[in-house]
């Protein structure tokens, strides 16, 4: 068999409504994707939270899931590409590395119904 260590890219999407884990070849094509949606809660109007242990959960999953679905190994992961909310903030407890609160994400509607979704 020939040896593939390093031959793919597993690429973590983190968006505001899932997590998307792709495996990607070296010469970047698209292998096979997975999405696993996290829950959306809404405060107060205007508002969205997260639940940031859910999504590093999800990250976690999702990645062992397009290794299994693919049956590729680790050793054959060259490395992790990862994309982030940067509209969404949240902070850590320095001591014991959990989060202090969900993650907040601001969502403004302007007339006309279009929205801009922005870091608070």
């Amino acid at each position: 068999m020939k040896n593939r260590k390093g031959t793919f890219i597993i690429a973590l999407d983190q968006s505001t409504s899932a997590t998307k884990a792709m495996l990607f070849s070296t010469q970047a094509k698209l292998i096979d994707r997975i999405s696993i949606p996290h829950k959306q809660y809404y405060p107060q109007p205007g508002f969205v939270e997260h639940d940031p242990v859910e999504i590093y959960d999800n990250s976690v999953r999702g990645i062992l899931e397009i290794l299994r679905k693919t049956l590729i190994k680790t050793s054959e992961i060259a490395c992790l590409a990862i994309t982030n909310q940067r509209e969404t903030c949240m902070i850590w407890d320095r001591n014991t590395g959990k989060p202090v609160a969900n993650a907040e994400t601001k969502v403004v509607v302007p007339a006309g119904g279009k929205y801009h979704v922005w870091a608070i």
